[in-house]
């Protein structure tokens, strides 16, 4: 049985997030996420758990280098916030209903290892104050998680 928080941490599509999510700090959110990965330890194994750890931390540093999250930039903190209620939810949920599918495994696990590429190029851009490198990611994993960038 996969975790609750993983079945059902993304909201339906069209739909904003809850209030309550967005009154919560990042820095608050990802520590819920970091408590609910080393909960799921059991369904997602070593490998999803050392990621989304890893992810995890490289959020942390993103918000360290920006000082506070209101000195962040809005693109920054918009993937801060996809990731963290969307993205990294959704991959792990993802990744342990794979482990009982083996053929499916590298593909999920390339997913996890993106977004921790994400999250560091994130960083750079923060501490570079480089705001299109900021678009340009957000962009790429708006794209990667969501679909398509055309809309019909």
């Amino acid at each position: 049985m996969v975790f609750s928080f993983f079945r059902s941490s993304r909201p339906a599509a069209g739909a904003s997030s809850s209030p309550q999510a967005r009154s919560d700090s990042l820095a608050d959110r990802a520590w819920t996420v970091h408590r609910r990965v080393d909960e799921a330890y059991e369904e997602l194994g070593p490998f999803a758990t050392v990621m989304a750890r890893r992810i995890l931390d490289g959020v942390a540093a993103v918000l360290k280098q920006a000082g506070s999250e209101e000195r962040l930039d809005i693109r920054a903190t918009v993937t801060l916030e996809r990731i963290l209620d969307d993205y990294l939810p959704t991959t792990l949920r993802t990744y342990a209903r794979a482990r009982h599918d083996p053929a499916s495994m590298p593909q999920v696990e390339r997913q996890l290892v993106h977004l921790a590429s994400a999250v560091e190029e994130t960083l750079v851009a923060v501490r570079d104050n480089n705001v299109q490198d900021l678009q340009v990611q957000g962009d790429f994993l708006d794209t990667k998680y969501n679909g398509s960038d055309l809309r019909l």
